[in-house]
């Protein structure tokens, strides 16, 4: 039972007696300010005790009587009510923490009806994405029915990449180039604008409908690209 005790409180003390070991090294106030959110700084001109240190643990400053603390805070500048354009309260705050200080504060989110909605399906289409391309033909009315039903105010667009078709990123034969793999496939491409962003969802499926994939001429993608250019 002893033993147990001993060890609690050694446990218990430890984070103390090293947050007082480094407030003790600070030779400043901003330092000491700085070095820790428990850290105070003693503005005394002279010191009753020679053996404390200016720079000190906030609940150990006995024998100061002129402390320099900061303490952090926290405050709302804008909390504007929810709207069609408003969907998390508070919109602004100011936050001044000293380092290793933390703070709490609440946010709440309450999404707008029919708020501006953009989807931008970007596929990848070389040939090992060819089963991907079938689910996404099947699913595309689905996945526009669905977009529409979040948001009216929804847009639809539609974009593809394969490779980058050019050396040294693949091999430039043009059998690799116009025929990738065979005839049912497109040359590859880096990029594919295809459709621009839409409230027309009967396009929309059927320009998916008649995409064609491409082949694989290299393992990494050209994804990054795609990206890059998507608009």
């Amino acid at each position: 039972m002893f033993l147990f005790a001993f060890l609690f409180l050694s446990v218990w003390h430890f984070p103390i007696l090293i947050s007082q070991q480094l407030c003790s090294l600070q030779e400043s106030c901003d330092l000491c300010l700085s070095a820790g959110a428990d850290c105070v700084w003693c503005a005394d001109l002279t010191l009753i005790d020679n053996s404390t240190t200016r720079c000190m643990i906030r609940d150990t400053q006995n024998s100061c009587s002129n402390i320099q603390d900061v303490v952090g805070n926290f405050t709302i500048l804008e909390d504007i009510e929810f709207s069609q354009q408003v969907q998390i309260r508070p919109q602004k705050v100011k936050v001044r923490l000293r380092p290793g200080e933390s703070i709490t504060f609440n946010a709440t989110v309450k999404p707008a009806p029919n708020f501006p909605l953009d989807l931008y399906y970007l596929m990848d289409l070389s040939y090992s994405m060819r089963d991907d391309l079938e689910n996404l033909r099947s699913l595309s009315v689905e996945i526009a029915s669905r977009i529409f039903n979040i948001s009216s105010d929804s847009r639809l667009g539609f974009g593809s990449f394969v490779d980058k078709p050019l050396a040294p990123f693949i091999s430039t034969t043009p059998s690799n180039l116009v025929d990738p793999c065979g005839s049912s496939c497109e040359p590859a491409y880096s990029f594919h604008h295809i459709l621009n962003l839409t409230t027309d969802i009967d396009l929309f499926t059927d320009l998916i409908a008649n995409t064609k994939i491409s082949g694989n001429l290299d393992i990494p993608e050209g994804s990054m690209d795609a990206l890059l250019q998507v608009r």
